[in-house]
């Protein structure tokens, strides 16, 4: 791989889009390192003599390492973002098993449902009475 198209790989890495979620901070150092390395590159292309070469590979070398750091910076912030994520979903997830188990709990057992009165507890205590002055005569 040239060195064009690592300082290109490296600029798509870095850009603004891949690291929306980071802190603008990062972001900038990533695009300031892009913009580093590919003057770096720039200088490498066009020096003309041995001293002038080292010097642009050194200035290279020296961006590349920058734009790394930042990217090692920037997936330290989404690791521990994920983390947080997997955390509150875990969390989250732990509820909703909980709900769904009164849920279907509720579903399966309709017994306490057939005594209630369609009309509330009014009606409930009205049929309870009848119920209670006809349930003798039904026994006679």
């Amino acid at each position: 791989m040239t060195f064009r198209a690592a300082a290109f790989c490296l600029s798509l890495l870095l850009s603004p889009p891949a690291l929306a979620q980071q802190a603008g901070d990062v972001a900038d150092r990533a695009q300031s390192a892009s913009a580093l390395l590919l003057a770096a590159i720039e200088g490498l292309e066009q020096a003309a003599d041995g001293k002038e070469q080292v010097s642009a590979l050194t200035r290279t070398i020296q961006a590349y390492e920058s734009g790394l750091g930042d990217l090692r910076e920037a997936l330290r912030q989404v690791t521990i973002r994920e983390t947080e994520l997997v955390l509150r979903f875990d969390a989250k997830r732990d509820r909703v098993a909980q709900l769904l188990g009164v849920l279907v709990g509720m579903g399966t057992d309709p017994g306490p449902l057939l005594l209630l009165h369609p009309s509330g507890p009014l009606g409930s205590a009205r049929s309870g009475m009848m119920m209670a002055e006809v349930t003798p005569a039904l026994h006679a």
